[in-house]
């Protein structure tokens, strides 16, 4: 070592503190061969592991580890970047030995977390306490980690294979796991010594796992309005790797979204995952980055993938994946590091028969990984000393050119720890370069253009001049720009970030042609087209021959109420309205005129009650019902239609709710409606009934092939509706009107859900019946067994819309 070195070392010793000396290597870059670690510590799997579990992190302007001392106890070690030597602060992590550890630093509160955990390759519950999860927290000061009373706080109730703790923008801590082939999420409440019961994380493929299965949890959109907890996770089963997202204002065990982000289904490339994650948050708070190994065995085929999502990452169509390793490439347990300093993804892997840790790198912007093994990063001189160097691990923080990075590895053969430093050095980065692309270039006036920002260099501010007139046009990054001239236009973009701007003309970018052809056919679409006053309509252009403007009359007295394309109109007053609509370009302009379009009833009348069910009951006073019969449930945690609480019917028959009410002459009664599962073939179930002192007179059947059919008591009432689809949801309305000399009315209606009411399907105004309404029942009340779920009854002496 260098003299400057063994003073150092010399210094510590001398002060009585313990140190892991390196050996000496033949190049930095080949890494530092540190302590031997006890055999005990790799009884079940390497020190380093597991994949998504980080052992390091950076405060204080050193780096710090979880390591496991010769006392066969993970402590917190320090790193002495001048010797590269592990220093032991003496701080035991865990009291049990063999425990693994999942570290976060939270740098804000000057406070460490440790997720500490027993390893099982099958995760299960077990009544063993002392078997179960853990959370510590040490308090730092002046180079000392500090327990903190009231800790450790039992977080799971098993062992595990992985144990991964984020902390949401809330303050509220979040661990995740696999056990029992599930997906196991637990969350702190209130402090962080208070933590609930785990439970299944509630959204689609996050059950029916393999054993081999894991998850990993991450905080984004932190400087957001909208910051969220994200769990990613392996289904070998499927063959998917999905992720999952929760608002931090929501309630905790509601509203999750989950969706597949990567499957490689195909014959060639079968498998697209495997329990390798590690995921990364991008230094804008709002890109999450993951790199994952798939299953594939075809040579060719992705091996290691990084998943990225710079923006929107709560959806699927925010995500897209890129090959890092190729099959053959032979490439397992990687990790990422993010380089804020230089906008650069580093991804670290090991060899899979051991003795090496690579190194790839590539830009932020638009990943791209050179082909091959990379650069050798962790490689002591591969001789039978450490022959299997492997388990790459790092830090849950970004570096930076201030942090340097490190990268710890382990050896199950030799049973010593390895280690590499990069101090990131470089001189300051430089600002960002702009690139853009466009789609279409070409085409006839007015053209819509789309622009695609491809800058590098992570900018954080986009000036658009789309006609290079020394304007800005949009500061958006991803911008859209209508030319309703033609002519040919030159586009300018400059990027920004803090080190600095980069400017980017395309000269004759954009040809917008001459408009030709006939001026535009007019036509359009309203919802909903009939309600009660005052009724809001929202219009909705469907012209073609691309109109450049629009004239709409919404009652037909020729003056022009709006010049939007897809403008909105409140209907003040009851009746028949007509609607015209002109549409124009520089070609000339086409008229349409719907006549009696709009339907306006006058408002009249009552609510007689809103059976919404958010009270948390089925029977309720207040928005529940006044009975139930047969095994009717009341459903939440994601199963429910509308707000919290919905109504269901769990493929049974003779199960419905009951709502009696004072005597009405005329009632409507509309509900929301998803059919789980369609009666037996050949069956029909009564799903909705209105009775006049308790004889049927409206009713409802759901038939086998999920067609709806109105009936006056057992007489079927005009036609059948088009067929409801299984899981889809709808709204549906029966009116009954009590009348004298035949002209009482009876009818049925069908929408989709979000859409007003239009046309009955099925009506009839030559009946008699001179007894008012008074009892309504909704569910299966007659026939044979379906499952479905019921939400937001109204019970009016009104339409709604």
């Amino acid at each position: 070592m260098r003299r400057t070195s063994a003073i150092i070392i010399a210094v510590l010793v001398a002060l009585g503190i313990a140190i892991s000396a390196p050996v000496a290597q033949a190049g930095p870059t080949d890494g530092y061969r540190d302590f031997q670690f006890s055999s005990s510590c790799d009884s079940s799997g390497s020190p380093t592991g597991e994949k998504p579990e980080s052992k390091l992190w950076w405060n204080d302007g050193i780096w710090w580890g979880s390591l496991c001392a010769p006392d066969s106890h993970y402590h917190i070690y320090r790193l002495s970047l001048a010797s590269q030597a592990w220093v032991d602060t003496g701080t035991m992590l865990d009291d049990r030995p063999n425990s693994r550890a999942d570290t976060l630093w939270d740098g804000a509160n000057k406070k460490l977390y440790v997720a500490s955990h027993l390893f099982t390759s099958t995760g299960a519950t077990t009544s063993t306490q002392s078997n179960w999860g853990r959370l510590y927290r040490y308090s730092y000061n002046a180079g000392t980690y500090t327990p903190d009373t009231g800790f450790p706080v039992t977080v799971t109730k098993g062992k595990s294979e992985t144990l991964v703790l984020a902390k949401a923008s809330s303050g509220m801590l979040w661990v995740t796991y696999v056990e029992s082939n599930k997906v196991m999420i637990n969350h702190s409440s209130g402090s962080d010594t208070s933590w609930g019961t785990p439970y299944p994380l509630p959204v689609t493929g996050a059950s029916s796992l393999t054993s081999d299965d894991i998850s990993a949890n991450i905080a984004f959109d932190t400087t957001t309005a909208s910051p969220k907890i994200g769990v990613l996770w392996s289904n070998q089963a499927t063959r998917t790797v999905y992720f999952a997202s929760h608002m931090d204002s929501d309630p905790n065990d509601q509203n999750w979204t989950g969706f597949p982000i990567y499957n490689t289904e195909s014959t060639q490339y079968p498998a697209a995952a495997d329990d390798h994650i590690n995921i990364k948050l991008q230094g804008d708070g709002k890109g999450v980055y993951a790199v994952t190994k798939t299953s594939n065995s075809n040579s060719a085929a992705p091996l290691i993938v990084l998943l990225s999502c710079s923006v929107n990452c709560a959806a699927p169509g925010g995500w897209k994946n890129t090959e890092v390793y190729k099959r053959g490439d032979n490439q397992t347990r990687a990790i990422l590091l993010i380089d804020t300093s230089h906008s650069e993804l580093n991804v670290f892997s090991a060899t899979e028969s051991g003795g090496s840790v690579y190194r790839k790198k590539s830009p932020i912007i638009n990943p791209s990984f050179p082909p091959g093994l990379g650069d050798q990063f962790v490689f002591i001189k591969k001789t039978t000393n450490d022959p299997k160097i492997n388990n790459p691990t790092s830090t849950k923080q970004n570096v930076d050119s201030t942090t340097g990075l490190v990268v710890l590895a382990s050896d199950t053969t030799s049973n010593y720890y390895l280690h590499n430093y990069d101090s990131l050095a470089g001189g300051a980065p430089a600002g960002p370069t702009a690139n853009f692309s466009a789609a279409p270039t070409t085409g006839t006036a007015p053209l819509t253009v789309s622009f695609s920002d491809s800058s590098t260099g992570s900018p954080t501010s986009w000036d658009w001049d789309f006609d290079n007139n020394g304007t800005t046009d949009s500061t958006a990054q991803n911008p859209t720009f209508t030319y309703l001239n033609a002519g040919v236009y030159s586009v300018k973009l400059t990027v920004s970030n803090a080190n600095g701007s980069n400017t980017l003309l395309k000269t004759n970018y954009i040809t917008a042609s001459a408009l030709s052809g006939s001026p535009p056919t007019a036509n359009f679409n309203a919802t909903p087209t009939t309600g009660t006053a005052p009724l809001t309509v929202s219009f909705s252009d469907s012209s073609t021959g691309s109109p450049t403007s629009w004239a709409w009359d919404f009652d037909n007295n020729g003056i022009i109420d709006s010049t939007a394309q897809n403008p909105s109109f409140v209907y003040s007053n009851p009746g028949s309205y007509s609607v015209k609509l002109i549409a124009s370009n520089a070609n000339g302009s086409g008229t349409i005129t719907k006549t009696g379009y709009i339907t306006v009833n006058a408002t009249g009348g009552a609510p007689i009650k809103a059976i919404t069910f958010e009270n948390g009951s089925l029977v309720n006073a207040v928005n529940g019902v006044d009975s139930t019969t047969g095994s009717v449930s009341l459903l939440s945690g994601g199963q429910q239609l509308k707000g919290s609480y919905s109504a269901g019917i769990p493929n049974a028959t003779s199960s419905y709710l009951q709502q009696s009410f004072s005597a009405t002459d005329d009632v409507y009664v509309s509900f929301y409606i998803r059919v789980n599962a369609l009666p037996p073939s050949g069956s029909a179930v009564r799903i909705v009934m209105l009775s006049n002192a308790g004889t049927t007179v409206g009713n409802i059947q759901l038939m086998s092939d999920g067609r709806l059919q109105l009936r006056n008591a057992s007489t079927m009432i005009g036609s059948y509706s088009t067929p409801l689809s299984v899981n889809t949801t709808y709204r549906v309305r029966l009116h009954q009107k009590k009348g004298l000399g035949g002209d009482a009315v009876l009818e049925a209606y069908l929408a989709a859900d979000g859409a007003g009411f239009g046309a009955p399907f099925a009506a009839t105004s030559t009946g008699t019946w001179t007894t008012a309404a008074d009892r309504l029942r909704f569910g299966s009340t007659a026939g044979g067994a379906f499952d479905a779920i019921f939400d937001d009854i109204q019970l009016d002496t009104v339409a709604t819309p």
